[in-house]
């Protein structure tokens, strides 16, 4: 049952009940619910994440000098708070501090 609400656009009854929105993922073929996806993206949530570490591997073997470099230098500008981090991991590992 339609009602005509403001400039007589169709309003749903508010006895209504929505009906489950799904899609299909432009990669995998896939249906599934909305909750599945990213807003306003074709692919699902999976094949996003699964593009994107092909894409990075992609990359890497491309360009591992530049990755590396980058690395290195990141490191360098964050050497006290490396140390912290290798430290506390330490810790978590074997449950000792060596200082």
């Amino acid at each position: 049952m339609e009602r005509e609400g403001r400039l007589n656009e169709p309003m749903l009854d508010i006895k209504q009940k929505p009906k489950s929105i799904t899609r299909a993922c432009t990669r995998c073929g896939e249906e599934m619910h909305l909750s599945r996806f990213y807003k306003n993206r074709a692919r699902c949530k999976a094949c996003f994440h699964e593009t994107g570490k092909e894409s990075y591997k992609k990359y890497y073997e491309n360009n591992k000098e530049t990755v590396k470099e980058r690395s290195r230098a990141r490191s360098f500008r964050n050497k006290e708070k490396a140390r912290v981090t290798a430290l506390v991991m330490r810790v978590l590992d074997n449950d000792t501090i060596r200082i």
